[in-house]
């Protein structure tokens, strides 16, 4: 993948797992006006259909993470959200080719606990001392 392919895929919030970790905490109307855009020419099969897009939303609500397989060829993403309160203002995404991504749940446990960290750090807080490399 190039980089130009991956910022104009991710030019929009209905491709990859960052986007729909936005979308998840976007109004209805807005989902909608997400879902009525044109896919970009670059993404690849895998992306999610819109009952499977509308669907995701829920899980990631529920779950603090979305995931993507293949909707860029031979690479996975996990994204959580980075939050001010309810306010999305951003996503926070691990991108690794498909093969590498053997604990989903790992993976999706540190960039969650990131995406927190980067919330408190938007929200004007301090994040707690861990272990985990320090933001600056």
């Amino acid at each position: 993948m190039t980089a130009r392919k991956l910022v104009t895929v991710h030019s929009s919030l209905r491709v990859g797992p960052s986007g729909r970790a936005m979308a998840a905490h976007l109004p209805a109307s807005l989902t909608e006006l997400i879902l009525a855009q044109d896919l970009p020419d670059s993404a690849d099969p895998g992306v999610l259909n819109e009952h499977e897009f509308r669907a995701a939303l829920e899980d990631i609500r529920a779950s603090g993470y979305s995931l993507g397989i293949d909707e860029f060829a031979g690479w996975a993403a996990v994204a959580a959200p980075v939050l001010w309160g309810n306010t999305i203002y951003g996503a926070l995404s691990v991108l690794k080719p498909t093969s590498l991504l053997t604990d989903v749940a790992a993976v999706a446990a540190h960039t969650k606990a990131a995406a927190g960290r980067l919330s408190l750090l938007v929200a004007g807080g301090r994040p707690k001392a861990s272990s985990s490399p320090r933001l600056r």
